[in-house]
């Protein structure tokens, strides 16, 4: 009884961490939407990662310079159809919040929550 009672919490709590983390990706999508700047960075590293024997995980790393003079950057997933798209090198498109540059996005995905929200740019 108490050892599944134990495995129930720690399950619970393991779930709400991800939620947790994924509200606070939506919010800080928002708050780019409604405040950011754009900037142009460049893509830094494109990995593949094998995760099994039928999947396998595609990475973009990208780093701009924030308008307070230091480097900041994202690593995130893509498909291997948009990993395609993507080379090392290039320049992409990239929102950031000034007062918190560690918060930043790709356009792309910032532009979306923009048209949901019919926030102007």
């Amino acid at each position: 009884m108490i050892i599944g009672l134990g495995i129930v919490v720690v399950v619970l709590m393991i779930a709400a961490f991800f939620v947790r983390r994924v509200l606070r990706r939506g919010s800080d999508i928002q708050r780019l939407s409604e405040n950011g700047c754009d900037v142009v960075a460049t893509v830094t590293e494109k990995k593949a990662q094998r995760r099994s024997r039928v999947e396998d995980y595609y990475f973009i790393r990208y780093t701009f310079r924030a308008s307070d003079g230091n480097e900041y950057g994202r690593k995130f997933q893509v498909t291997g159809l948009e990993f395609a798209d993507y080379e090392k090198g290039m320049n992409i498109d990239v929102v950031y919040l000034p007062a918190e540059p560690t918060v930043n996005a790709l356009r792309s995905t910032v532009q979306r929550m923009r048209d949901a929200l019919s926030v102007p740019r």
